[in-house]
């Protein structure tokens, strides 16, 4: 999966569910302004970019146990 630059510009908390099978995801700089948390349910195989794990956490950081 990839989220191209500007993309997605007031999602706040994308929540990845049922996809088991996806493995990557790229996510270009500029993508997901607003985020705030990341919630995942059967996605087991998914690696979180470093460019999502490198954005300043605010205070109500919401995120699965597999952060």
């Amino acid at each position: 999966m990839i989220c191209t630059t500007k993309g997605f510009h007031l999602l706040e908390i994308p929540q990845l569910i049922d996809l088991d099978d996806l493995e990557q995801w790229q996510v270009e700089d500029g993508t997901m302004p607003m985020l705030r948390g990341l919630r995942t349910t059967n996605a087991s195989k998914l690696k979180i970019p470093e460019r999502l794990k490198s954005i300043a956490l605010p205070a109500e950081w919401e995120c699965d146990e597999n952060w």
